[in-house]
């Protein structure tokens, strides 16, 4: 296999919707307004990692920390209707930030902790080829001396139970990158912080451990994931999710909307890719 560099947000994309991966990473299409959600999601996590790891805080800092977070976007590159819009937005993730961290009773080691690893089956040795897996690791703390790694999630409901257990690519690939190349027989700790963003904010942790097993689950992923964007496989995969999916309008051929959301040019590059 030739080079290729895994994530969590390539893979997690690709097993959702390999179509949905090929628009984005492939053709690079992206739409033209960026995401309130998503411009909230990293503030929040910004500076909940600056409250965690900084001795003395406090709002004016926090106030300072968002808006050079935000120094990149203008209201109206954003789909928030209006510049007050976007300055409540930031307002209220700070509110929230200052909410969460009283509950967090965690002092990490690392944050945005950054690695890189081929990717090898633990059981028989093989190595992926040239592929390789990397992530950026929220926090990194210890439990019971040894290493955990956290990623911080920000949602609007409680977390189904399960969610941790079924991680296969979040949880597992930075359990992997953590433990590479010094695997034991043992297991790594890993967590979701879930930072649910209701009336009243709260902090749910979905605590657990990675083992070989796991490790070979998701050698086994990876391949199969890097198999397929290595030949071309792309394909749909009509789900749930395509009703909170930026490119529908793409799947269902509504030109209107695409260009609406993407801009010509998008539509002219589908096109394209399409008759090849």
């Amino acid at each position: 296999m030739s080079d290729l560099v895994l994530s969590k947000s390539r893979m997690k994309a690709f097993i959702q919707c390999p179509e949905k991966y090929r628009l984005g990473y492939v053709l690079e299409i992206q739409p033209l307004l960026a995401s309130s959600g998503l411009l909230e999601g990293i503030l929040i996590h910004q500076l909940v990692e600056l409250c965690l790891t900084k001795k003395k805080w406090n709002r004016k800092i926090l106030e300072t920390e968002a808006v050079d977070c935000w120094a990149g976007h203008k209201w109206h590159e954003t789909d928030y209707e209006s510049h007050e819009a976007m300055k409540e937005a930031m307002a209220t993730c700070i509110d929230q930030v200052e909410a969460f961290v009283k509950d967090i009773r965690i002092r990490p080691e690392e944050t945005e902790k950054h690695l890189l690893a081929p990717i090898v089956n633990l059981v028989t040795g093989e190595k992926l080829g040239e592929v390789v897996f990397q992530g950026f690791i929220d926090l990194v703390d210890r439990v019971d001396l040894k290493p955990r790694a956290i990623d911080i999630k920000t949602l609007t409901r409680t977390p189904d139970e399960n969610a941790e257990k079924l991680s296969v690519v979040e949880l597992t690939g930075y359990a992997y990158l953590l433990a590479y190349p010094h695997f034991k027989r043992d297991f790594v700790p890993v967590a979701y912080l879930n930072l649910i963003r209701t009336k009243t904010p709260k902090v749910v942790w979905q605590e657990g451990v990675r083992t070989l097993e796991d490790f070979v689950s998701f050698y086994e992923t990876a391949k199969h994931v890097a198999t397929c964007i290595q030949e071309g496989r792309f394909w749909l995969n009509p789900g749930v999710h395509c009703n909170w999916c930026d490119y529908l309008p793409f799947c269902v051929r509504d030109a209107k909307g695409v260009v609406e959301t993407f801009g010509e040019e998008a539509w002219d590059l589908y096109q394209t890719s399409k008759a090849a």
